[in-house]
């Protein structure tokens, strides 16, 4: 028999997630939640339209993979390139007092790395890239 990465108990009201393998993350979407978190998530709207608070698990507590502002941002860059066509790259920006960079057809977006929001554009002046 398969053991499970992970068991989900809910119970309450209450949901618990219990990962037993340490490369295991797990998104998690509560759509009973009546306000949005400052400890965990953000409220997002899924695939669907339905409003949840949206945040990720690991094995050792909450993820520190991405913030909502960098996986907002990483799947804006994901749904450019799939659905629109468009050439878009997300660097995130490891520091809290740095920049992420969104950058769409050669532009470059910053956005503040503390959550801060939008922080202006530039682009690559001189060579070939300039066209």
């Amino acid at each position: 028999m398969t053991r499970a990465r992970a068991t989900i108990t809910i119970r309450n009201g209450a949901t618990h997630v219990d990962l037993r393998d340490p490369d295991t993350e797990v998104e998690v979407r509560d759509y009973d939640a009546a306000e949005a978190s400052r400890d965990r998530g953000e409220r997002w709207i899924d695939e669907q339209g339905n409003t949840c608070e949206r945040y990720f698990v690991t094995a050792t507590g909450e993820s520190a993979s991405g913030t909502p502002v960098t996986l907002g941002l990483e799947r804006f860059a994901e749904d450019l390139r799939d659905h629109a066509g468009m050439e878009a790259v997300f660097e995130a920006d490891e520091s809290a007092n740095g920049l992420h960079t969104l950058t769409i057809s050669r532009v470059d977006f910053y956005f503040g790395a503390d959550g801060s929001g939008y922080d202006g554009w530039g682009r690559y002046v001189g060579g070939n890239d300039d066209a």
